[in-house]
C-alpha cells in the first residue's frame, strides 16, 4: 500500500479506502500492524512548513471536557494517523503528538501544546501520557493526571485541549474497518468552535511553547 501520510502524520480516509481496495491482503495486514487515531472534520494542519514556533500555546478555560457538536453521519469525512515513529524524530519508544512540527503526529491548533503528550506501547498494551500540556487531555470525558500513563482500549475517545477529538483504533479493529469500509462510527464529532477556526501556520501565526 502506498499510504503515505501528510506532513502532519494524517491520511484522508477516502484516499485510504481507495488504496485498500487496490492493495493485496498482505499489504493491508502490514499496514494494520500498529493502532491508529481517527479524527473528524475539525481544521487540522493540512500542510506544515519548517518555520519556528517560538511563542506559547493559547491557554483556554478547559476545566472539563467540551461537549461535542452533534452531526449526522451522512457525508462525514475523517483522517487517520498510524501510531508510528517518523524517521529522525527523538524518543524512539514514544509516538509524540502536539503542535510543533517535529512531533510524530502534528495538531497545529491553538489549544494544543507544543508537545502535548505521547503514545507508548508497554507490556499491557498502548497508553497515552500528558506530561504537562497547558489545556489538558481527556479520555472518555475524564481529565488525565499530568504524567500518568492512561491505558487505551479500542473506541476510547481522546480530547486534546479545546480543539479536537480523536478515536483510538486497535490494530485488530483497524484491519476489519479498512477491509469492511466501516469507519463511519469511529469518526468523532467536531468540538464546538473548532471547525470555524482556521489551522495555525508556523510561519505566520503566534503560538505558545511550553
Amino acid at each position: 500500500m502506498n499510504a503515505n501520510p501528510g506532513p502532519d502524520g494524517f491520511i484522508d480516509l477516502r484516499t485510504l479506502r481507495e488504496q485498500v481496495r487496490a492493495a493485496t491482503a498482505a499489504e493491508v495486514e502490514e499496514f494494520c500492524a500498529l493502532p491508529a487515531i481517527v479524527v473528524g472534520d475539525a481544521p487540522l494542519a493540512r500542510s506544515v512548513s519548517t518555520g519556528k514556533i517560538d511563542t506559547p500555546s493559547r491557554e483556554l478555560p478547559v476545566g472539563k471536557p467540551v461537549p461535542p457538536r452533534r452531526r449526522g453521519a451522512t457525508g462525514r469525512q475523517g483522517r487517520l494517523a498510524i501510531l508510528a515513529k517518523r524517521q529522525k524524530n527523538p524518543f524512539a519508544d514514544m509516538v509524540s503528538l502536539g503542535r510543533a512540527i517535529n512531533n510524530d503526529i502534528v495538531l497545529a491548533l491553538p489549544s494544543v501544546s507544543k508537545m502535548h503528550g505521547y503514545f507508548r506501547k508497554g507490556a499491557e498494551g498502548w497508553t497515552f501520557t500528558d506530561p504537562r500540556s497547558k489545556n489538558g487531555t481527556f479520555v472518555n470525558g475524564e481529565r488525565l493526571a499530568q504524567g500518568a500513563a492512561r491505558p487505551l482500549a479500542d473506541g476510547d475517545v481522546l480530547q486534546f485541549g479545546n480543539d479536537v477529538l480523536a478515536t483510538f483504533v486497535s490494530p485488530e479493529r483497524l484491519h476489519s474497518r479498512l477491509v469492511d469500509g466501516t469507519f463511519e462510527d469511529a469518526i468523532p464529532p467536531d468540538l464546538p468552535g473548532a471547525s470555524g477556526r482556521p489551522p495555525l501556520d508556523p510561519q505566520k501565526d503566534t503560538f505558545i511553547i511550553e
